[in-house]
């Protein structure tokens, strides 16, 4: 209980946290949560919400297994299907960037 009470926008928390909604990487200058979960039960669903500029490869890699462990796809948007191929190609294009940025 205690740490609930050093907890950023506590009531906010509080308010919103049940077995239905998680919260993760809070960015204190900006004053929110940069990924939050959510289980709609009605549907069956599970809604990743996260600011691109936060997301990461290894936060995709994770996401990706917990997909994979509830077999279930991880979608952007309800359209793109990321996949294990799909993080790799993006880790080979991002080692591309630095690899060209480097060379300059």
């Amino acid at each position: 209980m205690e740490e609930i009470e050093s907890f950023p926008n506590r009531e906010l928390v509080l308010r919103d946290l049940n077995e239905f909604h998680a919260y993760a990487f809070y960015k204190k200058d900006k004053g929110y949560y940069a990924l939050d979960v959510v289980w709609n039960p009605v549907y069956g669903i599970v809604s990743i919400n996260f600011n691109n500029s936060y997301v990461t490869i290894p936060t995709l890699e994770i996401l990706l297994q917990m997909a994979n462990y509830c077999d279930a796809m991880l979608l952007v948007r309800g359209k793109k299907h990321i996949t294990k191929e799909f993080i790799e190609k993006e880790k080979a294009e991002i080692n591309e960037r630095k690899i060209s940025k480097n060379k300059r």
